[in-house]
């Protein structure tokens, strides 16, 4: 595991511990998904599980799940303008092209990978 994943990890777990979950408002819950899709290979590939967050700022390099119609994707940030955020696979040959995302669609940022 990365240094990176680990802080947010030990973060998760400060979280766990110390905070009744329920009293968290169901935008900033973490939330799990598992990956059906190979356009982020070899970053990501189907069946990981990954675990998003929807709080602080969504840039440029990030990870993220989002909802458009009745799927789930995810990709990684291409460019942010605005509320708009370009989105791509890590995979060219397997990563369709969805156009820009709203950051409303967004689910959350991935914070891990189990």
């Amino acid at each position: 595991m990365n240094a990176k994943a680990n802080t947010y990890l030990r973060g998760l777990m400060y979280l766990l511990a110390h905070v009744n979950l329920k009293e968290i408002p169901r935008t900033l819950s973490p939330r799990k998904f598992i990956v059906r899709e190979r356009s982020m290979v070899p970053t990501f590939i189907p069946g990981d599980h990954v675990l998003t967050f929807n709080w602080g700022k969504f840039k440029a390099g990030d990870a993220i799940v989002f909802a458009q119609g009745d799927k789930n994707y995810i990709k990684r940030i291409s460019k942010v303008a605005g509320d708009l955020y370009y989105v791509g696979g890590d995979n060219p040959v397997d990563s369709a092209q969805l156009g820009p995302i709203e950051k409303v669609k967004i689910l959350g940022k991935v914070i891990l990978k189990y």
